[in-house]
Parts: structure tokens; C-alpha cells; sequence
């Protein structure tokens, strides 16, 4: 675990990884499923994967593929990326995308409420601002 530590003090990606998953499933750390998500949300954000998927978002947006869009920003939304979760609570909120809801304006609504909360609790002031404004 030293070595790990060490290795993450350095900006390892690995090392990062290997600690998340030590401390998520409690194998050679103490169990903190907060350390964990912390950890693997740098892994995340440091790769690739944030990259592609915002730019695919951003391609099916400007080209009015709203599901699309929103598909992607759901993958990195549900990673713990503030910036995803707030475009997508928007989205919902807009009334933009129907992705995989039944098209009820009282369920896109919780959506956004649900997406906006989660950006607000890592500090996204848009995202405190429309949930102080209340969903319309």
C-alpha cells in the first residue's frame, strides 16, 4: 500500500486505480467507499474516457441527436463528473431528451433534480442556483 501511495503522490493513474479498488472492496485498506470514489473519479478524469464521451456529447448536441447526447453525458454523469451531471440535468430540465423515460414531464423533472443535486454537492453553482430556483 506504501508503494501505491507513494506512486499516487507522483500523479500514477495505476496507482490510483489499485488504490480505489483496495478501498472500495476493503482488500489491504480500510473499506471507504468515499476514498474509493474519489480516487477512481481521478482515473477517470485523467484517461481518455471524460474526453471521448464529452465530445461525442457535444457532436450528437450540436447536431440535434438529444438522445445521443444525452447517453453520453450519462456515462460520464454516473462517474461522478460535475460538469456532465449539470449539462444533463439541463437537458431533462429543457426537456430535450427522453432518454430511457416515458416521456413524462414529472419524471424528466426528478432527473434534473437528481443530476443538479449531484453536480451541487461537488460545488457547482449553476447547479445550487437552479435547484434554489426550484425545477420548473
Amino acid at each position: 500500500m506504501q508503494a501505491y501511495t507513494r506512486a499516487l503522490q507522483g500523479g500514477s493513474t495505476g496507482a490510483a486505480y489499485a488504490l480505489g479498488l483496495m478501498h472500495l472492496n476493503g482488500l489491504g485498506a480500510v473499506r471507504d467507499c468515499s476514498v474509493a470514489a474519489s480516487l477512481l473519479k481521478r482515473v477517470c478524469e485523467k484517461g481518455g474516457f471524460v474526453t471521448k464521451h464529452l465530445q461525442k456529447a457535444y457532436m450528437h448536441y450540436e447536431q440535434g441527436r438529444f438522445d445521443e447526447a444525452a447517453f453520453h453525458l450519462l456515462l460520464l454523469a454516473e462517474a461522478g463528473h460535475e460538469v456532465s451531471q449539470t449539462n444533463l440535468a439541463f437537458m431533462f430540465d429543457s426537456g430535450l431528451t427522453d432518454l430511457f423515460f416515458d416521456g413524462s414531464l414529472a419524471r424528466k423533472r426528478l432527473h434534473a433534480q437528481r443530476f443538479y443535486q449531484l453536480a451541487a454537492h461537488q460545488g457547482s453553482p449553476l447547479a445550487e442556483l437552479r435547484l434554489g430556483e426550484g425545477i420548473t
